[in-house]
């Protein structure tokens, strides 16, 4: 059945003495079936597919694995498309993917971030990740308060923005900065979709002339082979800090003159985990790190 949207979560049973919703007729129809919450205001229970994501390039690039946990985190995101960078909160409310490894999860959403289908960012210590186009498809007119923090309102779209700016707490608390500076967005996704402005937690207006003439220094940014690589590897692969850019740059900076094929040397390393089980090294990243220290100069 072609339709312009698909639900991916079922509609809840209609209470005892009410008539059952129809929520197909809904979805032809072009609209979301709503439930009533305490306050009297609409809040969406469904998530939305698009017939467009199946084509889509970043979608596509996804396993079977990390196609679930993509599903799964609009499934379990707030109603601003944020959730925790976790397994927990994943395989919680999923029983399939609580049979696999947290860190295969961590890692599945970690390489989503990388492709651009999510965007990184920082509150208080703990990571998020949020939706950067969740408007876009998702289309909630009433959401529910959330817990969860605002992502820099650079990195969304425009009517994700504008659905943060209308709708949460953190702007309702600090009206007239839209600036979104409760969090730090990862470097690599500012790099991804060419951020302007930093979000490093600035406050202030969101532009002015003098701003926009500016063209700041683009931010450092992964190799693409040094991510494949990465994701070739069981172990590496899911040390969080091997996924941040300052630690890439300031072993590049370290180990200049080397001439050390880093994606390489990843594959290398991890092959000798695999090999040595029983050297039992608790930080990885240190590991290598110290494998990058010992490469001697030409």
């Amino acid at each position: 059945m072609a339709l312009a949207a698909r639900s991916v979560r079922s509609m809840p049973a209609a209470p005892a003495g009410r008539t059952a919703r129809k929520p197909l007729a809904a979805v032809a129809a072009g609209t979301r079936q709503p439930t009533t919450n305490a306050a009297g205001g609409d809040v969406p229970d469904d998530r939305l597919l698009s017939p467009r994501q199946g084509f889509s390039k970043k979608v596509s690039a996804l396993d079977h694995l990390e196609y679930r946990v993509w599903v799964q985190q609009m499934l379990s995101a707030d109603n601003f498309g944020v959730l925790p960078l976790s397994a927990i909160k994943l395989q919680g409310d999923n029983p399939a993917l609580a049979r696999e490894p947290a860190a295969a999860i961590t890692a599945a959403l970690r390489h989503q971030v990388d492709l651009g289908l999510l965007v990184r960012f920082e509150h208080q210590g703990d990571e998020f990740v949020a939706d950067p186009k969740w408007q876009d498809f998702q289309k909630v007119r009433y959401p529910r308060r959330t817990m969860y923090p605002a992502p820099p309102l650079e990195v969304l779209s425009r009517s994700t923005a504008g659905l943060f700016r209308k709708h949460h707490h953190f702007f309702a608390k600090h009206s007239g900065n839209f600036s979104g500076n409760s969090g730090k967005v990862a470097r690599s996704a500012r790099a991804d979709i060419r951020l302007t402005a930093t979000a490093n937690g600035s406050s202030g207006s969101s532009s002015t002339e003098g701003e926009s003439e500016r063209k700041p220094a683009p931010p450092f940014a992964i190799d693409a082979s040094i991510l494949e690589a990465l994701g070739k590897c069981r172990r590496l692969g899911a040390v969080p800090k091997l996924r941040e850019p300052y630690w890439w740059q300031s072993e590049m900076r370290a180990n200049s003159g080397k001439g050390i094929d880093y994606p390489a040397h990843v594959l290398e390393a991890e092959a000798y985990l695999v090999t040595c089980p029983a050297n039992k090294y608790r930080d990885l990243a240190q590991f290598l790190h110290n494998s990058f220290r010992r490469v001697p100069k030409p």
